[in-house]
């Protein structure tokens, strides 16, 4: 109560009108778990430390992350909730993500598979984070016209709001020989090739997202024909799934 008490002193101090402000005149609103409110916009937000507030008259207020019970961003006609997700500049993000993947083969058949991925970012701005990841894309057993694919890409973030973010990725992504897809191949090789993927995120809070996405990959698997190995090959196609999934960001 009396750290709250001090941060409201603080702030008043910058010109940080509390309770009796437009809120249509600022982005931001925090409301401390005492039930005080501050009005101003956000500069930064270290979960794990302190949000800092710009306020009205250009100076600004630091408030600690502990004392916080909710931020809400402002809209033209009033408040609107938002998560407490926010990109620090210069600091590094982990996250894992598991997805489920929904499509057809190139034969027209329906597709059905998994995913499960980890990324780091690190973020060079508010808005913008880039970073690396690595994940297993696996089908389910009966898809033997499949391979499973093991991604590897660059990735962007853009986070324009607190609840939204955009990412894309490029990369390679790495197969597996795969399963026969009939009796009259044996497959004997195979070898990857680009990797596209695009997701819209919306956050629940600091840490859980959900994504919705499409992706697509190109692969390459070499077959022999059984009754006559002079006979052979290969099939060259592209992998294109929606994923729906979440994330877990550390």
């Amino acid at each position: 109560m009396m750290k709250a008490l001090l941060i409201i002193m603080l702030c008043m101090g910058f010109g940080c009108h509390i309770m009796a402000q437009d809120a249509t005149k600022y982005t931001d609103k925090v409301i401390l778990k005492d039930g005080s409110k501050l009005y101003g916009s956000i500069v930064s937000w270290d979960v794990t430390n302190l949000l800092v507030l710009r306020l009205q008259n250009g100076g600004e207020c630091k408030i600690p992350s502990n004392t916080i019970k909710k931020v809400e961003q402002a809209e033209i006609d009033g408040m609107k909730k938002i998560g407490g997700f926010s990109l620090q500049p210069k600091k590094i993000y982990g996250s894992i993500s598991a997805a489920a993947l929904v499509g057809r083969s190139p034969w027209g058949e329906s597709s059905l598979g998994g995913a499960l991925h980890a990324n780091a970012r690190y973020a060079i701005h508010r808005l913008w984070a880039v970073g690396l990841g690595a994940g297993a894309e696996l089908y389910l057993p009966d898809q033997t016209i499949e391979i499973h694919s093991y991604p590897t890409y660059a990735t962007v973030l853009w986070q324009p709001a607190k609840r939204l973010g955009i990412q894309g990725s490029v990369g390679y992504a790495w197969v597996g020989r795969g399963q026969n897809a009939d009796y009259s191949k044996t497959y004997t090789g195979a070898s990857g090739g680009r990797y596209v993927a695009i997701q819209l995120q919306s956050a629940f809070n600091t840490h859980l997202f959900l994504f919705a996405g499409v992706q697509s990959s190109a692969k390459k698997r070499e077959w022999t024909q059984v009754w006559d190995e002079r006979n052979h090959g290969y099939d060259r196609y592209q992998h294109n799934r929606m994923a729906l999934g979440l994330t877990y960001t550390l």
